[in-house]
């Protein structure tokens, strides 16, 4: 068998292909370290670059939802609140009650809505979506006047009850008719209430009853806002129920032209 010597194995162990081999083996090994570690960094930037998105994400949602809820919506009625005590009967002169009834009341088409509709410019109107009546306008200012000449008269209005004469010496209801021409709500300025208005006044016989056929003009200042507008509007009703008043129960009226 050949033996082979110690310079033999020198020249084997520096064999310019095992050199190779080895430097290759070492720079995959150190490739693959390196790799690991930017695995390992690049994992963890993207895991938390995961955090902040799902963050980010909520925050943005969060805002989303409180950027698209809804207004409230905020009704408003013409009745005002009441003030002080009734005048009942002071302007009739006599104990007995003056009977009547709201035969009926006409709002204009483009305001009788149970959304508030201002009034912008001469020719331009808007409708307050978030702003609104409890019921239809001309049911509004029905209820309106009925509450106001209750509290003028000192009788509410005889609605849904018999109007015709009982006996001798007894009145039939006298009748109200209300035609509104203008219903104007100007934003920090005023509200303004023209209304062209009847009150027939039967007498004993059917000659000797009355007819008196008024129009109103009515203007109250209002401040910035809608709730400012509504009490100027509420303030304009009652000035109206108090010349319908004084002719339910005299026949005449101040403020107001009749004919």
């Amino acid at each position: 068998m050949k033996q082979i010597g110690c310079r033999n194995l020198a020249q084997a162990d520096h064999d310019p292909i095992s050199q190779w081999m080895d430097g290759v083996v070492g720079g995959v090994v150190l490739a693959g370290v390196v790799v690991a570690g930017f695995v390992d960094r690049a994992l963890a930037c993207l895991r938390h670059r995961a955090r902040f998105t799902m963050l980010a994400t909520s925050v943005v949602a969060v805002l989303l939802l409180a950027g698209c809820s809804s207004p409230t919506t905020l009704y408003y009625t013409l009745s005002a609140p009441p003030a002080g005590q009734p005048v009942a009967m002071q302007s009739t002169g006599s104990s007995t009650p003056v009977a009547y009834r709201i035969n009926s009341v006409t709002i204009p088409a483009q305001v009788d809505d149970t959304s508030l509709v201002v009034r912008q410019s001469p020719d331009q109107l808007m409708v307050l979506t978030f702003d609104r009546w409890t019921a239809p306008l001309s049911d509004q200012l029905r209820d309106a006047l009925s509450q106001a000449l209750t509290r003028e008269m000192g009788v509410p209005p005889l609605q849904n009850l018999a109007s015709n004469p009982t006996g001798p010496g007894q009145r039939s209801v006298s009748q109200v008719s209300v035609d509104v021409q203008r219903f104007d709500l100007l934003p920090g300025q005023a509200a303004l209430l023209d209304v062209a208005w009847q009150v027939d006044v039967p007498g004993q016989t059917r000659q000797s009853g009355q007819s008196l056929t008024c129009y109103s003009e009515l203007r109250t200042a209002a401040a910035p806002g809608v709730a400012p507008l509504v009490a100027a509007q509420q303030s304009n009703v009652l000035k109206l129920a108090g010349q319908i008043g004084q002719a339910l129960s005299s026949a005449t009226v101040s403020d107001a032209r009749c004919f």
